[in-house]
């Protein structure tokens, strides 16, 4: 049976899926304001949104895991950077998302400060993804034991 040590990094990578998928549907919005048309670049409004949220509310559904997952190792849940970004990082698409949610309520003004700070939380989300790995390899996990649905 799964751990939550091995469920986090799996969910996790789920969520930094839909971030990144979310980005560029956002980032297609700035490049057909900027005059770029192009049929790579088309803006969905409804599904940047609803990708947006689930990605938000996907992210307080892997920080717990991920904190479970690594006291039921027996380590302190704070004792590596990686739990320390995660932290922030939760904090700041929170503020991006509290920003989102003003836009839809018609606080247009926020669209870039809501870009930029989602953009910078993506951005730092590839340290994330390096100190999750080195966690992982820390624990004895190498990263082809999380295909364990594959049956190998």
């Amino acid at each position: 049976m799964p751990t939550y040590s091995l469920i986090h990094p799996v969910v996790g990578a789920i969520a930094v899926l839909l971030c990144y998928a979310t980005a560029y549907l956002g980032l297609s919005r700035m490049m057909l304001i900027a005059g770029k048309r192009s049929r790579f670049y088309w803006f969905r409004r409804n599904v940047h949104v609803n990708m947006g949220r689930s990605f938000v509310a996907l992210l307080f559904v892997v920080y717990p895991l991920g904190i479970l997952g690594i006291s039921e190792t027996g380590f302190s849940p704070f004792s590596t950077p990686h739990a320390y970004l995660g932290s922030f990082l939760l904090i700041l698409f929170t503020f991006g998302a509290v920003l989102a949610f003003l836009i839809l309520k018609g606080r247009w003004e926020y669209i870039k400060h809501h870009g930029r700070v989602m953009l910078a939380g993506a951005a730092l989300s590839i340290f994330q993804i390096i100190g999750g790995i080195v966690n992982l390899r820390s624990l004895g996990i190498k990263t082809s034991e999380l295909c364990f649905f594959t049956g190998r």
